[in-house]
This record gives C-alpha cells, sequence and structure tokens, in this order.
C-alpha cells in the first residue's frame, strides 16, 4: 500500500472515536477516507483494506510496543492510481493514498503524530500547511523514483482528538504541488470532524 510505505511520515492516518457513557466505541477508519469521487478523474483503486497492529509496525520504523503505547486500535488505507499514461501523466499526481487510524486517546494520536514528524527530516523537508489541519499538522516532501522516472512525494499528516490523518501524493515535480496534498488532507479532515 502506498501511504503504508511512507508510514514513518504519514504513520496510520485519519481516525475519530466517539466516547459514550464512559465507554469507548471506535467509528470505522473506512468511512474517513478519500472516496474515489473525491479524487481527480482517471484513477482507479489500486488497493485498500485494514491493517491489523503487527502488519502496522512491519511496515514502518515504529514497534508494535510503541503502537500498544500509543493505544492504536484500528487502520484503514485506500491507494489510487492514474490509469494509463498519457498528458495526464505530466498534469497531475500519479498516485494518491489516503488513510485512517483510531486511538484510544487524543494523546495517543498526538504521541504517534510527533513520532511522525520526527521521521521527516531523514527523508525529505519538512514543508508549511499554511493554516493548520486538525490539532497540529505537517507536510514532508522528498525526491524518489518509479521504474526509473524521478517523482516528488508530498506526504500531509495531521491529528484531531484521537485521530491521526495522512494523504500521500505523488508524481512529476512539474505536475504536483504542496497544494494538491494539502486540499485533499482539508477534504478528508471534513470527515474526522463528521
Amino acid at each position: 500500500m502506498v501511504a503504508r510505505r511512507w508510514a514513518s511520515l504519514a504513520g496510520p492516518a485519519l481516525c475519530a472515536l466517539i466516547v459514550a457513557a464512559g465507554a469507548a466505541a471506535t467509528r470505522d477508519p473506512k468511512a474517513m477516507v478519500l472516496r474515489l469521487s473525491d479524487i481527480p478523474s482517471g484513477f482507479f483503486v489500486q488497493s485498500q483494506g485494514y491493517e491489523s497492529l503487527r502488519a502496522a509496525a512491519a511496515g514502518s520504523p515504529f514497534t508494535v510496543a510503541q503502537y500498544k503505547a500509543w493505544g492504536y486500535l484500528s487502520y484503514y488505507e485506500v491507494d489510487y492510481e492514474l490509469a494509463g499514461t498519457g498528458t495526464k501523466v505530466l498534469t497531475g499526481p500519479l498516485e494518491i493514498a489516503s488513510s485512517a487510524s483510531v486511538y484510544k486517546t487524543a494523546a495517543g494520536a498526538a504521541a504517534s503524530f510527533a513520532a511522525s514528524r520526527a521521521q521527516c527530516p531523514k527523508h525529505g523537508r519538512l514543508f508549511s500547511t499554511n493554516a493548520p489541519i486538525g490539532d497540529g499538522s505537517f507536510g514532508c516532501v522528498y525526491s524518489t523514483s518509479k521504474s526509473g522516472v524521478p517523482v516528488v512525494v508530498y506526504v500531509l499528516t495531521w491529528h484531531r482528538g484521537p485521530c491521526k490523518a495522512g494523504i500521500v501524493v505523488d508524481g512529476l515535480s512539474t505536475a504536483v504541488s504542496a497544494t494538491r496534498a494539502v486540499g485533499l488532507a482539508r477534504l478528508e479532515d471534513t470527515r474526522i470532524r463528521a
């Protein structure tokens, strides 16, 4: 999954927790991620699914013990990929990933967020989201390659209450921007508040 590849930056993402009568019940993180209708035309669902605690730790620099300490409850991710080639490759993203995590507490989500933010300088550089998203947000941008083609990756991570969210957008440097990642994150954040 795309976002899991960037787990050290985006980590388990978007979440919501409902507390009623002193007992916590979690919302399904699948309901919080971006839908195909939120993504520019020409994309298809490349992969999607829930991830266990052990799988989350296996795909990131964080351990099972860290996830347990943060109160990790659940995770869902959907990855969208641009269909075919042509001019869309030159004018927009190649892949977009949206993921959601649920933690037991806001403090747990904030601790996971802080650990993810600390990973950015190891891979790229921080960028500003201008106005914060949720209770705190950061962006990380870095360069890599896909099939020998240089691409730029924008990772936007934020937390709101007991939730941590992430968007990953990648493509040619002339075709993707921090602005696009921030816009998708703001859209996803509306589902956290819902």
